[in-house]
């Protein structure tokens, strides 16, 4: 399987001789004008699964040649203008089964995909997160993403979990070294501390990397090469920030080839 940057595309992972999976995430900050007009991205197509956070979206937006997982967007009750929205986008040339699991808060998504290899079948989950600024609806968010990944991990210990989005949490990233991981994986680095000024103390985004780290699962930025140091996800006239990032389990952490941050004009938030 191989994710490739994300926040634009995720992981990687698979044989030597096997491109695997890859995995694009992204803030796009309404997705609409994108699609209608068929604006390009370079390589958009070649991703098999492809999570969009903000789609600003109230109907499907459909893109050929991939079968579409949608949570429409809610209407501010100041604005009335669309908020929100998620899309995953799973590429039909993968022939596999994907199913949308109903979720309480709308801005979480969970798509379940079965995989079969050897004659036998295994799970990926896949988790589309965006955790909205508002205090109240981020607590929601997040709580029931956690109560939904432990649910996950005792239902089924050995399925694959892929957790990416806008989290609005800026996330101090200085990991502790992973000795074990980095000698399983050559393109897994114990990363170099940095002191990146921007990157401050986010108490809320420690809680919740603490939590998840809790249940075997790992943030892959700033800890795979193609990262390190991490690049910020998020830009504006007064800040950067990491505040979109990805978490995978670990048996899938082993084999990741690749994962980038990767500039884009069309929304704050890099691909």
């Amino acid at each position: 399987m191989k994710p490739r940057g994300s926040e634009g595309p995720l992981p990687s992972t698979g044989a030597n001789d096997d491109p695997g999976l890859q995995i694009l995430s992204w803030n796009i900050a309404g997705a609409k004008t994108l699609l209608e007009h068929e604006l390009s991205l370079e390589g958009w197509d070649a991703h098999d699964i492809i999570l969009l956070q903000e789609t600003w979206a109230l109907t499907p937006l459909p893109i050929q040649g991939y079968v579409l997982h949608h949570k429409e967007a809610t209407k501010s009750e100041r604005s009335r203008r669309p908020t929100g929205g998620l899309a995953v986008y799973v590429a039909v040339r993968l022939a596999i089964s994907s199913t949308q699991v109903p979720t309480t808060e709308s801005c979480l998504q969970i798509i379940k995909l079965e995989l079969n290899e050897g004659g036998k079948s295994h799970f990926l989950l896949i988790f589309n997160v965006y955790a909205h600024p508002s205090k109240n609806v981020k607590e929601k968010v997040l709580t029931e993403l956690i109560e939904r990944i432990t649910e996950a991990r005792s239902s089924d210990p050995r399925a694959g979990l892929i957790i990416s989005g806008d989290f609005n949490l800026n996330l101090l990233y200085t990991p502790e070294d992973d000795e074990i991981l980095a000698m399983e994986n050559e393109y897994w680095a114990i990363p170099p501390q940095h002191d990146l000024e921007a990157l401050r103390k986010n108490r809320s985004a420690e809680k919740l990397v603490t939590s998840l780290e809790h249940q075997a699962l790992r943030v892959v930025n700033g800890r795979l090469a193609g990262d390190i140091p991490p690049r910020f996800t998020f830009h504006s006239a007064n800040r950067r920030l990491i505040i979109d990032f990805t978490l995978l389990s670990l048996p899938l952490m082993t084999s990741i080839r690749s994962f980038s941050i990767i500039p884009t004009a069309d929304s704050d938030h890099p691909q």
